[in-house]
């Protein structure tokens, strides 16, 4: 197992079958807010191979910035979630856009 951590939106089926997973495994009907990557401002997708294993973004607005981490149950315990909360706040710190502040 290679875990690679790429600051890119994952593919719409890559994130349609992680949302699909994660959906099943805590056992909720929807998790929409898992959608709101697509207009992050800040992404990490983690995955193993081919298959999305872990997603955070960072939405900010109005002054206000909110992180969302998920990560599929059989990866839990492994750090991966607190490595894309680092990767997002190092991407948050450093992005030209945000880098002058």
């Amino acid at each position: 197992m290679k875990i690679a951590y790429v600051n890119e939106i994952p593919a719409m089926s890559q994130l349609q079958q992680f949302v699909q997973t994660y959906t099943s495994e805590v056992n909720e009907a929807s998790h929409s807010s898992i959608f709101g990557i697509t207009h992050a401002h800040y992404v990490i997708s983690a995955v193993d191979g081919q298959q999305l294993i872990g997603c955070g973004y960072i939405n900010e607005q109005e002054g206000r910035s909110r992180t969302h981490i998920y990560v599929a149950a059989a990866y839990r315990e492994r750090g991966i979630g607190r490595n894309i909360e680092k990767l997002l706040y190092a991407e948050r710190k450093f992005s030209p856009l945000t880098a002058a502040n």
